[in-house]
């Protein structure tokens, strides 16, 4: 495509996939609601510079400021709730379209460089093998001690 934008919708292998993520100057995925919401994380892990996501839900708890106040994510916008039963959110479309032409300005940057670097050591820090595993056992540990004194 001559924008160089360019949509995926079908399925790829893990190794396209790791290319895409690779070759990425944004990541862009408005969503009216998720649970943790893998994608983003991975485009995070692969140090995707620009990380475009709602800021609801599973995402809120991972895409906030790294502790040295480098963004790691470009959190978007909501304009409210699709309906306060069903817990979705309508993202700000104007928002977006802000986000995505800042991304589109900073890239190659050295602010953009930095904000991919720390959003992959976000996820890393967070979410690598060895942490998840020690929260797991963790929580099992606290399971099972709160079942034995009952």
């Amino acid at each position: 495509d001559p924008s160089g934008v360019s949509s995926r919708r079908d399925v790829l292998s893990r190794a396209e996939l790791r290319a895409e993520y690779a070759t990425a100057d944004c990541f862009v995925l408005p969503t009216r609601g998720e649970g943790f919401n893998l994608p983003t994380a991975e485009a995070m892990a692969m140090g995707v510079s620009a990380v475009i996501v709602t800021n609801f839900s599973g995402p809120a708890d991972f895409i906030g400021d790294g502790p040295d106040g480098v963004s790691v994510a470009l959190p978007l916008q909501v304009d409210g709730t699709i309906t306060h039963a069903s817990g979705l959110v309508e993202p700000s479309r104007d928002h977006l379209q802000s986000l995505m032409k800042q991304a589109h300005a900073q890239r190659g940057t050295e602010e953009a460089r930095r904000r991919g670097v720390a959003a992959r050591s976000r996820i890393l820090e967070r979410f690598s093998p060895a942490t998840v595993a020690a929260v797991v056992a963790a929580e099992l540990e606290h399971v099972l001690l709160e079942a034995a004194a009952n």
